[in-house]
Formats: structure tokens, sequence, C-alpha cells
């Protein structure tokens, strides 16, 4: 909760104060967007700043992309209002705004500054939050102790992996075997050092509670005690000395180091010369923040700067990415004012006042309702393509209820299952094909199938939606899977690959020969075994395949491969056919740019192994739409945030979320501080659970 002598106040785009320490909470279709953009314009009209003294910060690349062309169109629009005394639009910003320029008699200053802010656009200081802290250590590396050649890895994967080895064979070069199994038995090996490495790389703030050794365990419980202790104290100084030897910086890195430069004391004037860099910083997404990320920006605006961190702790639920809602919470607590976001932009009266019924019946629904209250919203003013003729209209916020006969027994969870995903294939195969036939309508335009998403919380239940569509003819693309490593092709890819890099290897030739890429069935592969002279062409044919990989590189081997042995032929016609290829021509390019990092056939097969056993998600390795195709479209919670469609399904609101958690490892918060605890008793694992809950 904000500070107690801190009134929470409606937000005011036009009249809000433009100094100081603001948060600013914005509930799902709010308008964030367009109250940063509002704000950014007020900032180059009223308080003279150019467009590259303005930090704007988000989390990912696509959105810093979209703000950009937001706050863009925003400038232009705002501008042709100033010119003409016309809006090309009708938002309501550009005529609030040139009311309030015209009050304060800076009309004629207000568009010159917009003018120039346009011309000098691409200088503008928008950035992601790794893509600031790389630029500001790359413009001051003599002051800040940072090397010139450094080389910026994404993936600090095989850095760690290594790293993880050398460790292993350093502690167990001495051991007997039975002392070696012994720590494997205590969940001690090389993957699981480089999975701590990995954890405390990413939270490099929090607290640690070591385990403690027992006199009365036997002598191999109290070594592995011993080692945990040992790489939890020394992995993390140790992986960044080896990357600074190899002048080499992963995005984590960016951050710590600048954290590291801002708050060692060393360099007390270098959050000074930042704040007079960028005089005003807006914070997007800032739900989304860590410990790490807040405690740089506390550090350069908290003394006498200008910070609007802005987002919405309802949304935050990318904990699995280290995000910390306590510490957006700390963040708020801080903040010299609190505004909050009233109107409801993209949704209808009727399911506005749906959600508010629903939501504000229990205070504590987001947890600690003092801390994440639930504050109703009201309709904006912007129109909305609302749906039209449908001949069995359903109210904007359905809940469907499961009869279960005169007994009233509850269901079977896989009964329920199926039950919502025909209930759902049914009702919007009924909605597709009054678009199709002209009857159902969004605004003026017939419904179509893009117009509809369905949201599940597991790839597991988009399979089945995807599915149960597919039952009813309908096309969907399924966006669930996180990475393209964790897709059939992928696994596909790496058996034929394999085969290539060992052809003499009968085993592996037959299993690469089974795949769907090459399509040999059953019979196909029985004839074959009964003809020696036909097998040992196809053994030359593969054997070419791994010469063309030696000398021209995998990426001209692949597609050689595609072409000759008719891939994409083959692939098209099946079921999700176009999905297919989409996954397998981006694994292509992935892997021929990994080929210059990991050079020859196993760096490369290790590399593609790693990836798949990882589970890590990556922008890179998203997966893509197959086209531009009227699909219905199928997506996770974590997906869909911030996107809009006119129809949405939830067909497994209803399941209960599994909270269980097979790690050892205790998280939790002692006041603001995170605690990663390796000794954690009951007491604390339920205090975890607790904190998940909220």
């Amino acid at each position: 909760m904000a500070g107690k002598n801190k009134k929470v106040e409606p937000l005011d785009v036009f009249t809000c104060d433009l100094n100081g320490i603001a948060n600013i909470e914005a509930s799902a279709g709010t308008g964030k967007t367009w109250a940063i953009c509002g704000l950014y314009v007020r900032l180059i009209a009223e308080m003279d700043l150019p467009v590259d003294q303005i930090l704007v910060v988000t989390f990912t690349n696509a959105a810093t992309a979209e703000l950009r062309s937001r706050i863009r169109d925003r400038m232009v629009e705002v501008q042709h209002c100033l010119d003409t005394g016309r809006c090309l639009s009708p938002d309501p910003f550009a005529a609030g705004f040139l009311s309030r320029m015209d009050r304060l008699g800076i009309r004629a200053k207000a568009g010159e500054n917009l003018k120039n802010a346009l011309l000098s656009f691409e200088e503008s200081a928008i950035f992601t939050i790794h893509s600031f802290c790389q630029r500001t250590l790359g413009e001051l590396p003599f002051s800040a102790v940072q090397p010139f050649n450094v080389e910026v890895e994404a993936d600090d994967s095989e850095i760690i992996r290594e790293t993880a080895a050398d460790y292993w064979r350093c502690m167990t070069q001495h051991y007997t075997a039975d002392e070696i199994n012994a720590l494997i038995q205590n969940k001690i090996n090389p993957s699981w050092i480089a999975g701590e490495i990995r954890r405390l790389l990413n939270r490099p703030l929090a607290k640690l509670v070591m385990p403690e050794t027992n006199p009365a365990e036997n002598p191999a419980s109290r070594r592995a005690v011993w080692i945990k202790r040992f790489i939890l104290k020394t992995a993390p100084r140790v992986i960044r000395k080896v990357k600074q030897d190899r002048h080499v910086i992963s995005y984590n890195d960016m951050l710590y180091n600048l954290h590291d430069v801002l708050t060692s004391g060393q360099f007390p004037w270098l959050a000074g010369v930042l704040r007079k860099r960028f005089p005003v910083a807006l914070i997007d997404e800032f739900q989304d923040t860590d410990p790490l990320q807040f405690e740089i920006f506390r550090a350069i605006y908290f003394d006498d700067g200008t910070l609007f961190m802005v987002g919405d702790p309802k949304q935050a639920i990318y904990s699995f990415r280290n995000a910390d809602l306590n510490t957006y919470l700390a963040a708020r607590h801080q903040a010299q004012r609190q505004w909050t976001m009233i109107h409801n932009q993209r949704s209808e009266e009727k399911l506005i006042f749906a959600i508010n019924a629903v939501f504000g019946a229990n205070k504590n629904v987001f947890g600690d309702g003092e801390k994440i209250p639930y504050r109703d919203v009201r309709r904006g003013t912007k129109p909305l393509k609302e749906l039209q003729g449908d001949p069995e209209p359903r109210e904007p916020f359905s809940v469907w209820l499961f009869k279960t006969g005169s007994k009233a027994e509850p269901l079977k969870a896989e009964d329920a299952r199926s039950l919502a995903l025909a209930a759902t294939a049914k009702e919007m195969a009924r909605l597709i094909d009054g678009g199709m036939r002209g009857t159902i309508q969004i605004g003026d335009e017939n419904l179509q199938p893009r117009d509809i998403a369905v949201l599940v919380r597991t790839k597991a239940q988009g399979r089945q939606v995807k599915e149960a569509l597919a039952d009813y003819g309908i096309g969907s693309v399924d966006l669930t899977e996180r990475s393209v490593f964790a897709t059939v092709e992928a696994e596909e890819m790496k058996t034929v690959l394999r085969a290539i890099a060992e052809p003499s290897r009968a085993g592996l030739l037959r299993a690469a020969l089974s795949t769907m890429l090459l399509g040999f069935g059953s019979r196909e592969l029985a004839d074959l075994n009964a003809d020696e002279a036909e097998f040992n062409r196809i053994v030359e044919r593969v054997n070419e395949y791994r010469q063309a990989w030696l000398g021209s590189g995998f990426g001209a081997m692949w597609r050689r491969l595609i072409a000759q042995e008719r891939v994409i032929e083959r692939l098209l016609p099946l079921k999700n056919g176009e999905r297919k290829i989409t996954n397998l021509m981006h694994l292509m390019e992935l892997a021929t740019g990994a080929e210059e990092m990991h050079r020859g056939i196993e760096a490369l097969l290790r590399w593609l192994s790693e990836k798949r056993s990882a589970g890590e998600e990556e922008d890179v390795a998203q997966l893509r739409l197959e086209s531009d195709e009227n699909l219905v479209q199928i997506v996770t919670k974590h997906k869909a945030k911030g996107l809009e469609w006119p129809i949405v399904f939830c067909p497994f609101v209803w399941s209960d979320r599994n909270r269980s958690s097979k790690d050892d490892i205790c998280t939790y918060h002692e006041g603001d501080t995170l605690v990663l605890d390796y000794a954690a008793d009951d007491e604390k694992k339920r205090k975890q659970e607790g904190e998940a809950g909220e």
C-alpha cells in the first residue's frame, strides 16, 4: 500500500505534476500506453526536454518497438492539431492537450518543441532495460572500468555449463567412485551446479541462507553440504571472472555491472551524470521489475530526479522471469505521489460492470487487499466495435455451469475438461458460421476466426483446445509452445542431424528415415532392410550431406537437404503442416546463427540438445505465426498480456492450479529482501507457499 500520508488519486494526464517520484497504477485496458505517450508529449512541450533526454524503459524488444511507434504517432497527431486546429482521430488527447497549451499560453512554443522533437526522433531514448544498461556502460568505459572490446552474448548457458563442469572436475578428481555416487545421490552433479549458478546470477541481491553441516550425519552427507556451501559462495564471482577474461557479457551481467558501478561507492558522481543525461524516466510494466533493476533506478532518481513507475500489481505474472512483486510494492511505498487510472477503453460497459462485481466481492482476491486492492473501473470514451447480429445473443460476461445430474455429484476432472472443450468448440463454430453467413458482425465487418482467442494456462491445454477445434473444422494457431526448441520438429531435426553426423551407424540412419521429415513408413523401412544396395545408396547420400555440412556450413547443407528430400512437399499436406514447416525454418535460422559460436558438427549437436533440455524462454526462440491466415488464436495468459480480441474463451478457469514445487530451495521475503533458503524448515516452506498464493 502507498505510504499512509499519500492519497491515491485518479490520474489526469493533462494536469498531473511532471516532477518527482510517481507511481501510476493502470488496470488492464485503462490506457497505460496512452498515459505514457501523453506524459512524453507534455514533457517535450512544457519542460522543453529534447527526445534524447527523456528515458523510456520497458522489458522486451517487441514492447519497445510498439512504444516507440505509439509515442511518435501521438506526437504527429498533436503536431497536426496544433498546426491546423483539427484533430486526426476521435481520441480525446489531442483536443485536451491543445486546450491546456492555450490555457498556459504556450501553444506556439509547444508546436516548435514538438516539431524539433519529430525531426530528431531517431535519437529518442526508448530502450529495453538491458539496452539502457548496455548503452550506459558503453558510453562510460574508462570511468566505469568497462573494457571496450566486450562481446554481448545473449545466451551464456554454454559458459555456465563449462564452469559447472570445471567445478565438478576440480571437486571430484580425487574422490572414489563411491564418494562420487554419494554426491549424485545428494543431488549434486554438473547439472545441479549449472542450475544454481543460473539461479544466483538471476537473483544477485538475494540473501542466501546456507545449509549447515550436522556432526551426526554420515561423512557423505556432510561432504555434500560442504560442497553446496562452497559453490554457493564462490560460483557467481568465478563465472563473472571467466566472462571478464573472455570479454563476454550477458544481458544479466549488464544489469549487475551497472548496479555495481552505481552503488559500490567508487563512482559517487555517476548517478548525477546519468540524471543530467536523462532528467526524466518513464518505466513501463513496472510490476515486472526485479530488485536489481529497481535499485538501478532508485540510485539514479530517488535523491533528486523525476521518475514515473507505471504498472499494475494485479498483472504481476512473470515471477518465473525473476519479476518480484515485493519490489514493486516497496517502490510504490517510496513514491511521492500515487495515481490510478479508472477508465477502461477496451471493454463494453456490461463486461466492466460484471468484472467489478466479481473481483469487488472479495477484497483479498489478489492476496492482501491492503497491498493490492481491486479498484472499480468505468467505461471510457473510446468508440468500440461491438458484436452485432447474433441470433442467440450472449451476455458480454458469460459463465457456463455444467449440470451433473440429479445427484449433483462433482464431475471428474477429465469429464469436465471434455465438456468444456466440446462446449467451447460448438459455440465457436456457431459464431464463425454466423460470420461466414454475414449475420454476425464485429462493428460493420463480418466476424472472422481471427477475432477469437482461447486463453489457456499450459501447453497441454493448448494442444487439447486445438484438437477440439479441429474436430469441428475450425482452423487455429497454437501459440502456447514457449520455445521452438520444445517442438516435435526440433526433436526430429536432432535425430536427422545425428544420422548425418555418423552416416555409417545403421540404427541412427533408420531412426532419421522414420521421421516425418524424411517420411519412411514401416513397410518402406522393412523393404530397405532387404535391399542392401538401396540402403548403401542412402548411406552415400547422407554422407554427401555430411561433407556439405563440413565444407559449406550447416545452413547450406540443411537447405539442400530440404530441397532434395522434398521435405516441404511432404509436410505441407499433414495436419498442422504449415506450423511444422514454420518451426523447421525457424530452427534452421537459429542453428545457422549458432554455428558461429558452436563450430563443428558435434558442437552444434550439443547446442541443439542443450536448447531442447534447458526449457528456457528466449525472444528469438518463441514460436512464430505460420502465416497471416484467418485463424483462431490459442494463447497462454503470459503471451496474451497486453493483447485484445473481440471474443475470448477461457475453458479451463475452473481448473485448480498446481502450486507444488519439486525445488528444494525455498524462496520468500524478509521485509523487502528476497531470500533464497537452502536450509528451510517447515515454517519457511509455509511462508513460501503463502507468498505464492498471493
